[in-house]
C-alpha cells in the first residue's frame, strides 16, 4: 500500500539533500541553464530532469528491492566490485568535501547577512548537523523531508512573483546574455551542461537514496519518492532560471544571484530567503554527514558511527575556514565528472549489460 504522506517525506528528503547553498543561492542555477538562455537553459533543464528522475527511481526501488546491508554497496551493484569499491573510496571523501563547502557557506551566509562571525556561523551549523545525524537515518528523514518541501515552496513562490512582474525581461534575453556573456559551467553546449547538472546532483546521493528506498514500504513507494522529490526539484529550479533570466542584467555577476530576485518583491523576503538559504546548507550538510559515516562505518555502529560523526564535523568545521568560492570552484567540477562516470555505469550496468547476457 502506498502512503502519500511517505512519499511527501521520503521525496522531500532527497529535496533536502540536494538543496544545497548552490541551489538555494540560484548560482548553480546560474551557471547550468540560465547562462544557455531562454530556449537553451529549459533544454538543459529538461536534459537534467531526464537524468535525475531516472537515476531517483532507479535507485530508491533497487534500495528497497535489494536492501543492502550497506548503503554504499549500492555502487558495487552499479559499477562491479574493482570499480564500485573504488568509488566506495571516492564518495565519502567527496562527501566530507562537500560538508566543508557546506559548512564555509554557511559561516559566509551569517556573517553576510547578520553580521555573525564566520567562525561562529559554522559552528551553529555543524552542531544542528551532529545532533541531527546521531537521532539516526528514521528520525532524521521525518526532520529534513518537510523542511525540504517547505524550501521549494519558497522558491516556487517568490520565482512567481518575479515572474509575474517582470515577464517583459523575458524578451530579447538571449541577446542580452550575449552581451553580458555569462561564463557557463563545464560546458558552452546546453545538453552537455545539463547531463553534468544531474549527474552532479546524484552522485552522492547514491548511499542516501538507498537508504530512503529501504525506509519506503513497497516499491512502488519508493519509485514514488524518487519521482516526485526529482521531478519537484528540477520544476523549482527551472522557475527560479525564468526568474534569474527575466532580471538577467541584475543578477549575472552576483555571487547569490537569487537575492536581488527576493528583495524586488519586498525586503522582508530577503530576510525569509536568507533563512532558507540556511536551511538549505543544513539540510544537505545532515544527511551528507550521515551517509559518510554510513559509508565507512556501516549503518548498524551507532556508536563508531557517532564518534565517526564527531572526528568528520571537527574537520570540516576546520576545512570551512577556507574562502567559499575557492572550495566550490574547486570542488564541484571533480564531482561533475565522477558523477558522468558514475551514470554511465548505471546505464550500462541496467540495460546495455542486461542486453548483451
Amino acid at each position: 500500500m502506498v502512503k502519500k504522506q511517505n512519499i511527501l517525506v521520503l521525496g522531500g528528503a532527497f529535496i533536502a539533500f540536494v538543496t544545497g547553498s548552490g541551489f538555494a543561492s540560484g548560482q548553480e542555477i546560474l551557471q547550468f541553464f540560465t547562462a544557455f538562455g531562454l530556449f537553451g537553459s529549459l533544454g538543459a533543464g529538461a536534459v537534467a530532469l531526464i537524468t535525475i528522475l531516472w537515476v531517483t527511481t532507479t535507485v530508491t526501488t533497487d534500495g528497497r528491492r535489494l536492501n543492502p546491508e550497506s548503503t554504499g554497496s549500492i555502487y558495487c551493484f552499479y559499477c562491479g566490485n574493482i570499480l564500485g569499491t573504488l568509488f566506495e573510496w571516492v564518495i565519502p571523501l567527496l562527501m566530507f568535501l562537500f560538508l566543508t563547502v557546506m559548512l564555509s557557506g554557511a559561516g559566509a551566509t551569517f556573517h553576510e547577512y547578520y553580521g555573525i562571525s564566520e567562525g561562529v556561523g559554522r559552528g551553529i551549523v555543524a552542531i544542528l548537523t551532529l545532533g541531527t545525524v546521531l537521532l539516526g537515518l528514521s528520525r532524521m528523514v521525518k526532520i529534513i523531508g518537510p523542511i525540504g518541501i517547505g524550501i521549494v515552496l519558497i522558491a516556487v513562490v517568490i520565482s512567481l512573483i518575479h515572474l509575474f512582474n517582470n515577464l517583459e525581461g523575458l524578451v530579447g534575453v538571449d541577446e542580452v546574455i550575449k552581451q553580458i556573456r555569462i561564463e557557463p559551467a563545464f560546458s558552452k553546449s546546453w545538453w552537455v551542461s545539463g547531463l553534468l547538472y544531474g549527474s552532479f546532483n546524484v552522485v552522492t546521493a547514491l548511499p542516501f537514496l538507498g537508504g530512503l528506498g529501504r525506509q519506503a514500504s513497497s516499491n512502488r513507494e519508493a519509485l514514488w519518492a524518487g519521482a516526485f522529490g526529482s521531478v519537484s526539484y528540477i520544476a523549482a529550479g527551472i522557475l527560479m532560471n525564468l526568474a534569474l533570466l527575466s532580471s538577467i542584467s541584475q543578477v549575472y555577476n552576483k555571487q547569490i544571484p537569487f537575492l536581488p530576485v527576493a528583495n524586488s518583491i519586498f525586503n522582508t523576503v530577503g530576510i525569509v530567503f536568507s533563512i532558507m538559504l540556511l536551511i538549505g546548507i543544513y539540510t544537505t550538510a545532515a544527511p551528507m554527514l550521515w551517509s559518510i559515516c554510513n559509508l565507512i562505518s556501516g549503518e548498524e555502529q551507532r556508536q563508531n558511527n557517532g564518534i565517526t560523526a564527531l572526528l568528520l564535523i571537527i574537520l570540516a568545521y576546520i576545512g570551512g575556514c577556507l574562502p567559499f568560492g575557492v572550495l566550490v570552484g574547486a570542488i564541484y567540477p571533480i564531482t561533475g565528472l565522477v558523477g558522468f562516470l558514475l551514470f554511465i555505469c548505471m546505464f550500462y550496468s541496467k540495460y546495455l549489460k542486461r542486453q548483451s547476457s
